[in-house]
């Protein structure tokens, strides 16, 4: 039986393009055993397909580790607070978005952190519905495959989407 080729496509919101994600997954069926080192250590090679799509400029990629470590620390302070006389503990830095400044022109949303105990009611409010929309927005794009047999629940969280958007645009 002849063997039928495998199409790839880039996930959706991914860095690649669908002819990439095509090289890339052809590449990767090839090695005995795909694990984050296995995939480096053939990316190593600059023969290898998948070379180019990392940082090799090790200053480059250190600042880009440090930045991640950099992340780690903002996300690893909790606060204690005081909510109706109960102590309650909490995120200490809250990520908020903005749109991109004019002259970035990017269109890209930019991201800082606020503390907590900064953020007014309406900032967290509408951060906190903004999070939780896109967290729903994931996790159905992220089991979109499940929707026959989880259709109940796809239906749950379409409606709740739909009802933060609303929400959120009531707000503005």
């Amino acid at each position: 039986m002849k063997k039928r080729k495998r199409q790839y496509k880039a996930a959706k919101g991914s860095h690649i393009n669908d002819t990439e994600a095509q090289i890339i997954g052809k590449r990767l069926e090839t090695l005995p055993i795909i694990t984050r080192q296995s995939v480096l250590n053939d990316a190593r090679n600059p023969q290898s397909p998948l070379h180019h799509f990392f940082e090799w400029d090790n200053r480059k990629a250190a600042d880009g580790w440090r930045l991640q470590q950099a992340n780690i620390l903002i996300n690893s302070v909790r606060v204690i607070v005081v909510i109706e006389g109960e102590e309650a503990e909490t995120v200490a830095f809250h990520r908020l978005q903005i749109e991109s400044p004019e002259e970035n022109g990017d269109g890209e949303p930019v991201s800082f952190y606020k503390p907590v105990l900064e953020l007014t009611e309406e900032e967290m409010r509408e951060q906190v519905l903004k999070s939780a929309l896109g967290d729903l927005i994931s996790w159905r794009q992220r089991y979109a495959e499940f929707a026959r047999v989880y259709k109940k629940l796809f239906g749950i969280i379409d409606k709740t989407a739909k009802q933060i958007e609303m929400e959120l645009a009531r707000e503005k």
